[in-house]
């Protein structure tokens, strides 16, 4: 009797352990999503944004303009570099899901140089370490990507004894995220090139012209265009045309392990001013095109007015309806120089998503006084955007009042408002 009482007392303890041994072993939490977006990204529920001299970091609990967390920093460089420094211009920021990486251009006042750095740094601001800088000779080329354990990013050079119009041209170069000499995957681009690559680095895809720029006047079209694949580690290179003919490709993204493809198509607005004179305007919509895996083609999913913003598990967009308030005489900016000018407002309609294959459209409930809503970057679990009153304030006061605002992403109702603007 008393063996057995012994052998359950052990079969208890070895059950016991068996449940803590399970416990401690238990899945651990799934890594935030992230994304890379154009000119933004966002890590978990907090986006970041590039804003011509400074990066602006959305959260649910607001907005904070640049990075540096040091409240002694002057962002002269007197302290060491930051990433506010006054003379890292134009900067980019992307990640991989658990650092940012930033991308910038810095002039040298003696020399006349221009350069690109980039740097590493933890989503907090801190650890702000320089991965590599190159000297540039073309125009500055911000596009910049992570993939496959690279930065990749953008580049112009200039050669003057290159025949005419041929003289500057772009390369897509990548360097290691811990640091390193960059080496080319694409040269000869003959204008800066828009790109995307792949979470794995092997696939790079392109968005290539014959031509080195188009006139602003021009029609919306891909005449001459095309969507360049090359496999990284063979260098074999696939051809996709663009899907329309009569729609301009502007900016192609990897988001959840697919090729997306924005593009521009134009529309036109028409208007009887005060005076009884017919008018119109050319604006573009935006088209949003997918890229099956494993597929040779792009297939439509949306056409928007307000281009198209990639949150954790859809993309978003808003439709708008616009209507003539007036003309007016505006200055030019010439001494005592003015020109009539056409005044519309735009409503916003409409406001709606694609996920999983569905897509949903939404009247949007705005508080009183705002009639537009404009989508600043998606992030897991919510959505960051401002709302406008839609033209009609600066028609008549010369002032925009502005709120940014962060909306829930499924009801795309506004959750909590942030700063208030007037400008």
């Amino acid at each position: 009797m008393k063996g057995k009482t012994v052998m359950k007392r052990i079969r208890m303890l070895a059950l016991a352990f068996l449940l803590l041994l399970l416990s401690c072993t238990k899945e651990p939490p799934a890594p935030p999503l992230w994304f890379n977006a154009q000119y933004s990204c966002f890590l978990g529920s907090a986006a970041y944004v590039s804003e011509l001299t400074r990066i602006t970091m959305y959260t649910p609990d607001g907005i904070r303009k640049g990075l540096c967390r040091d409240p002694l920093c002057a962002h002269d460089g007197s302290d060491g570099i930051c990433p506010d420094c006054h003379s890292l211009r134009w900067p980019d920021v992307v990640t991989d899901g658990e650092l940012l990486y930033f991308c910038a251009m810095t002039f040298d006042g003696m020399t006349g140089a221009y350069s690109r750095e980039l740097y590493s740094l933890k989503p907090d601001g801190s650890d702000f370490r320089l991965i590599c800088k190159t000297d540039m000779t073309g125009s500055d080329s911000p596009d910049f990507k992570v993939g496959g354990g690279f930065l990749w990013f953008t580049q112009g050079q200039y050669d003057e004894d290159a025949p005419e119009g041929e003289r500057e041209s772009f390369s897509i170069l990548r360097v290691p995220v811990s640091g390193g000499e960059p080496e080319s995957v694409g040269e000869g681009y003959l204008f800066a090139p828009n790109f995307a690559v792949s979470a794995d680095g092997q696939t790079l895809a392109v968005l290539n012209a014959s031509f080195a720029s188009r006139p602003v006047s021009a029609p919306a079209s891909s005449d001459g265009e095309w969507i360049e694949f090359t496999d990284t580690e063979t260098g074999e290179k696939t051809r996709i045309d663009p899907p329309a003919a009569d729609e301009h490709p502007v900016f192609i993204d990897m988001w959840r392990g697919e090729f997306w493809l924005r593009t521009e198509k134009e529309r036109t607005l028409s208007f009887t001013r005060d005076t009884g004179e017919a008018a119109e305007h050319r604006v573009n919509n935006w088209v949003l095109y997918r890229l099956p895996a494993g597929e040779g083609k792009f297939v439509r999913i949306a056409e928007a007015d307000s281009g198209f913003v990639f949150g954790g598990d859809a993309v978003y967009y808003t439709r708008t309806e616009s209507e003539y308030l007036g003309t007016k005489p505006m200055p030019t900016g010439r001494p005592g120089e003015y020109r009539d000018t056409d005044f519309v407002e735009t409503e916003t309609v409409a406001a709606g998503f694609w996920k999983d294959g569905t897509i949903t459209e939404i009247t949007p409930n705005l508080p009183e006084g705002f009639e537009n809503l404009s989508l600043t970057v998606g992030a897991d679990g919510i959505l960051y955007a401002s709302m406008t009153d839609g033209g009609l304030g600066y028609y008549e006061t010369g002032e925009i009042h502005a709120v940014r605002c962060a909306l829930d992403p499924e009801t795309l109702e506004v959750i909590r408002t942030f700063e208030e603007v007037r400008y």
